[in-house]
């Protein structure tokens, strides 16, 4: 990822982290207010991730590289197994449907290691709350935007630690190739 987009990562996440309407008990939205500050930071990421110009497209290239990743589910579904055990059991008493564009899918999650299922619950959420589907007042809309917030909480530190983790390795990479090319000049 480039520093301008971290950078722009950093700053939607410290407003997560620094806002003051998140510690008081009399903002209502604070839930949603999380959730699309989480989004944009994750939307950012995967837009540097893929080069795909629609949130749709960023969501199925991220579900189809994580899939079946070890990795994911040892760390990240772990991290988040409480969150994701919520989200089922929320989405066991009503299943979640798309609100937008006429589009009635229902989404549900299997179990707990349903990666697309998951995933797909995050991205409704967010097309009902983005698309004013989603009423601060409800309970269930709540409950469903703070798990989400959540979710994607731990979808963001997983894919900046793998993204410093690739940019430590390109690191190496150029270092150790550095003393073969001054050998060559000696």
């Amino acid at each position: 990822m480039n520093q301008i987009s971290k950078a722009k990562v950093k700053r939607w996440r410290n407003l997560v982290k620094d806002g003051t309407c998140f510690d008081s008990n009399k903002c209502k939205g604070k839930y949603f207010i999380k959730f699309a500050l989480e989004y944009f930071a994750f939307n950012e990421i995967l837009k540097n991730k893929y080069n795909e110009h629609l949130d749709r497209g960023r969501i199925n290239k991220f579900k189809n590289e994580f899939r079946d990743n070890d990795k994911w589910e040892k760390q990240v579904l772990k991290r988040a197994q409480n969150t994701i055990n919520d989200l089922k059991k929320e989405l066991d008493k009503k299943p979640l449907q798309n609100l937008t564009r006429n589009n009635h899918n229902i989404i549900e999650i299997k179990d707990s290691n349903d990666f697309d299922g998951i995933i797909e619950a995050v991205y409704i959420i967010r097309n009902n709350l983005f698309h004013g589907e989603k009423d601060p007042d409800e309970k269930r809309d709540k409950h469903l935007v703070g798990i989400g917030s959540k979710l994607l909480s731990v979808f963001n530190d997983y894919l900046l630690e793998i993204d410093s983790y690739s940019m430590r390795q390109q690191a190496s990479k150029k270092a150790e190739a550095l003393p073969a090319k001054r050998e060559k000049q000696i």
